[in-house]
């Protein structure tokens, strides 16, 4: 772009700005529903790995179940790959699943997050078809707590735009 063109344009860069809001109240707050809960069966952790700035842990994910109101599935397998950060008080969880739904689809899912090593939170992406179709254009968050027996379990929340 020659010069000339920039300094005709510069009168542009003095408009204003619109804003969605008009007012000083803050934003409407998201809308949340439960879709499932995703009990995750882990196998023997392989030894740390240590990167810069962390290590990074290893777990096969040996099996599990998916349950709840929008979606009901078997994971049949998948790896955690969580890294830890600051002397093991900040993890990034990083979880793949993948199975099959009780419709007899296979799915395929990742979770992304961080938190502390008890308290974490996480976007889900899942790749899914037929009456769960719905859920590869949703925008799910979870929360990862520790089940019983050393299982990891997931609550899937769908998040939508308030009215």
């Amino acid at each position: 772009m020659q010069f000339s063109t920039l300094l005709a344009l510069a009168p542009l860069l003095l408009l204003p700005i619109p804003t969605t809001h008009a007012t000083s109240s803050p934003p409407a707050t998201p809308k949340s529903t439960f879709l499932f809960t995703a009990d995750l069966t882990l196998g023997a952790a392989l030894p740390p790995i240590d990167i810069p700035g962390g290590t990074r842990l290893l777990t096969p994910v040996t099996g599990g179940t998916i349950t709840g109101p929008a979606l009901n599935a078997t994971v049949t397998g998948g790896t955690a790959y969580p890294l830890f950060r600051n002397k093991m008080t900040v993890e990034e969880p990083e979880i793949i699943v993948f199975g099959t739904t009780d419709k007899n689809g296979t799915f395929f899912g990742t979770l992304a997050g961080v938190g502390s090593p008890v308290d974490q939170i996480v976007r889900i992406v899942i790749e899914i078809g037929g009456p769960y179709a719905y859920l590869n254009e949703s925008f799910i968050e979870g929360e990862i707590v520790r089940g019983s027996s050393g299982s990891t379990v997931v609550n899937a929340f769908l998040i939508e735009k308030a009215s």
